[in-house]
């Protein structure tokens, strides 16, 4: 019996092609997102439509029977259970909006690694711990009597089904898997299935255990040999390697700022010869750690880019003016938050800077002291969710200005219709509801609105190493301080 298999290679464009080869003969490609699927067919691989991981263990899942948890659902069964439960140090403080959000992460981390109820419980230490473990079988059980999953659950529920369909399979694009991914696989990949990591010298740790766990189940590892080809897989071989790479220059700079200046030089030189945004690429270890400055000298240098990072719409300026009204709830409207609140740059109300600077000795608590005409922006503690939704959030955004905006701002246009449209079916519904709620629900939309760091149809492409790129010409940033480019950025090395 042909066993299954796991391809290595530090080098994507190894990987990449062993996996087009590979098409051919499984009934099943498995992506890890749409982008990786993308990159699959625009290299020319055979018309096999591929599926994401989650997308399948959702297929299944609904197979046997079994639905999704939306989002005010799940802050639901946490309330209910956090009011049901024999909690003990968690009791004080087991109605709070962050401890529901909180919990929340912890049952997604802990499906996430695949453990079951009884193995939590058993190593969990009194008191917090005890509490969590707790929470955690009332929950997955509630999960399991009702067929119902969370999001981050998806993949851990799917692989405890009694059927799946194994088939042989072909998973590629995946940098590491977690322990409910691994076990899912183990599951659906029949004998002769192949899965692709990008292991070689200087291997993130994450994807070594993900290599010793697939082994742990019966996956044999092979290691392909094939020389680096792109330039982008010269570069990244040379900077793991520590070696040098004919085709490519290095430089050296005493901080990100300097490196990031030299990298965008270079590629404002090769737009300015001609060169198409799409065929260039900025590659960094780190996307989250050069964001920001990237993103600020790029607009410097009018060199238009975009990344597949992903930030939630909490990090946006939308999002911090609906956090400043949820912790002004939250903390009782004392002077300083409310000052949060009015004095954002995206509030267009001027009086409230001046009403700001006058308050500022003596710090008033509550919304009286701004106004009585803005005391509607308090929720009372018993409401209705179209009363709070489009009553009190969407008449803010109107009168804070914001909607305005959105006819000269596009940026802002956008994330204010992502966030509308992910609380209309709520906003639609006219039953009783409770100040919490409201706050619960937004602050959970503000954390799982994901949305593009940059964005935009015609630019540099900004990523890490192991994402896909034309790769032609490259900047190349790293968070040591290095840049290396194509000596010839004329030249195609493939």
């Amino acid at each position: 019996m042909t066993s299954r298999r796991l391809l290595l290679s530090s080098s994507l464009g190894a990987l990449r092609t062993a996996a087009i080869t590979e098409m051919v003969v499984h009934t099943r490609v498995v992506v890890p997102n749409r982008r990786a699927g993308d990159g699959l067919t625009s290299w020319g691989a055979p018309a096999l439509r591929p599926i994401t991981l989650t997308r399948l263990a959702q297929q299944v899942l609904s197979s046997a029977g079994w639905s999704a948890l939306r989002t005010a659902e799940r802050e639901r069964w946490m309330r209910e259970i956090l009011a049901g439960a024999p909690l003990t140090m968690l009791a004080p403080i087991h109605e709070r909006v962050s401890t529901v959000t909180c919990l929340l992460g912890l049952m997604g981390e802990l499906q996430r690694a695949h453990l079951p109820p009884d193995r939590v419980t058993q190593v969990a230490r009194p008191g917090r711990e005890a509490d969590v473990a707790l929470i955690y079988a009332a929950y997955h059980a509630r999960c399991v009597t009702e067929r119902r999953y969370d999001a981050a659950g998806a993949e851990h529920h799917a692989a405890l089904l009694v059927d799946l369909p194994c088939q042989s399979t072909l998973v590629h694009g995946f940098a590491y898997l977690d322990a409910a991914q691994v076990a899912l696989l183990d599951r659906l990949c029949d004998s002769g299935s192949v899965l692709t990591l990008p292991a070689g010298p200087g291997t993130a740790a994450r994807t070594l255990e993900t290599v010793a766990a697939l082994n742990a189940h019966g996956w044999s590892s092979t290691a392909l040999h094939d020389p680096p080809r792109s330039a982008g897989d010269h570069a990244i071989h040379g900077y793991l390697t520590a070696t040098s790479v004919p085709c490519l220059s290095a430089g050296e700079y005493p901080d990100i700022e300097a490196e990031v200046r030299a990298c965008l030089r270079q590629v404002r030189d090769w737009l300015a010869e001609g060169t198409p945004p799409e065929r260039l690429a900025i590659l960094v270890r780190n996307e989250g750690q050069y964001l920001e400055t990237l993103a600020d000298i790029a607009a410097d240098y009018q060199i238009p880019l975009r990344s597949g990072l992903q930030r939630p719409l909490l990090a946006s300026g939308l999002g911090q003016v609906l956090q400043a009204w949820c912790d002004a709830h939250t903390q009782g409207w004392p002077y300083r938050a409310v000052s949060a609140l009015f004095t954002h740059p995206l509030v267009d109300r001027p009086e409230f800077l001046e009403r700001a600077r006058e308050l500022r000795t003596t710090t008033p608590t509550g919304l009286d002291a701004w106004g009585s005409e803005w005391r509607w922006l308090a929720l009372p503690e018993s409401t209705t969710w179209r009363g709070a939704l489009i009553g009190t959030v969407q008449r803010m955004l109107q009168d804070f200005g914001l909607l305005a905006r959105c006819k000269d701002d596009v940026e802002l246009n956008r994330l204010v219709v992502r966030f509308l449209h992910r609380l209309e079916d709520a906003a639609q519904r006219d039953g009783p509801c409770t100040r919490e709620d409201v706050l619960s629900l937004i602050g959970f939309t503000l954390r799982s609105i994901q949305l593009p760091a940059l964005a935009g149809k015609s630019a540099v492409p900004y990523s890490i190493p192991w994402e896909r790129w034309p790769a032609l010409r490259i900047g190349y940033g790293f968070s040591d301080c290095r840049k290396a480019c194509s000596r010839r950025p004329a030249a195609t090395i493939r």
